[in-house]
């Protein structure tokens, strides 16, 4: 509360915010009333012209303190017995948020709250014949035909791998670092390979053949078609069919 009282030094208040010290001097009018140093809000000169808004600046000295900056707004959940009650996940969510003095100090003074710096592309899994294809409600012959005429990300890898010596010594994960998909088609990169990043879609090992063909695209390069894996991994089948196997990843 203002004003404060007249001190010649700071003192400790382990309960509180210190008490600071506040020495008499010059007065002011402020709409018609004479203010001293008593009046005074602690703050910052560099700061408030800095980012152009008031900015109260106080030392933390007990936990009390930080509990008093950062708890949240009163909130009590209540329950009706009386008629049918309805729930609404969303507005429960958005009732149930609250902003922190941090990041309300931060929208105020309109800072970036989220960056891009890196763009990620997902790299889509499929065996041979078995793309997933969508489509609306009367056009399945259409969403079908396009699906055989166009190619996917991982068949576009395989024919650039049948004609560029250089992509034959990449991983599929490795690609779009160095290369462009445009129209069905994967092109050399100029510039920006820096700034991608390249995540395969996840797959469930419950779904046996794709899973360890995901786990094949992450460490055999230059695959020029699914044949090319079935021919890796065929004395590996014939071996399974005499004696126990197991591959280890």
């Amino acid at each position: 509360m203002f004003p404060k009282e007249f001190r010649t030094e700071t003192t400790r208040n382990v309960r509180d915010y210190p008490l600071y010290r506040r020495r008499p001097g010059d007065t002011a009018f402020v709409r018609v009333r004479e203010m001293d140093n008593r009046f005074v809000v602690l703050h910052n000169p560099y700061l408030l012209l800095k980012h152009n808004v008031y900015i109260n600046v106080k030392v933390c000295t007990s936990l009390r303190v930080v509990k008093y900056i950062y708890k949240g707004f009163d909130c009590a959940n209540m329950v009706s017995t009386a008629g049918q009650v309805q729930y609404n996940g969303i507005a429960n969510y958005i009732d149930a948020r609250f902003v922190s003095a941090p990041e309300a100090m931060w929208r105020l003074i309109e800072s970036h709250m989220h960056d891009l710096s890196q763009a990620v592309m997902r790299l889509p899994v499929h065996l041979s014949n078995q793309k997933r294809v969508t489509f609306k409600e009367g056009h399945e012959e259409d969403a079908l035909e396009a699906a055989r005429s166009r190619q996917r990300m991982l068949e576009s890898w395989f024919q650039l791998n049948q004609s560029d010596p250089d992509a034959q010594t990449l991983l599929y994960s490795d690609i779009p670092c160095n290369y462009v998909y445009d129209r069905n088609n994967w092109k050399r990169r100029k510039t920006g390979g820096n700034k991608i990043v390249a995540r395969m879609y996840v797959v469930n090992l419950k779904e046996a053949e794709r899973f360890y063909l995901s786990m094949l695209l992450l460490h055999v390069p230059g695959a020029t078609s699914f044949k090319f894996f079935e021919r890796l991994t065929t004395p590996f089948m014939t071996l399974s069919s005499k004696q126990p196997f197991t591959i280890t990843y």
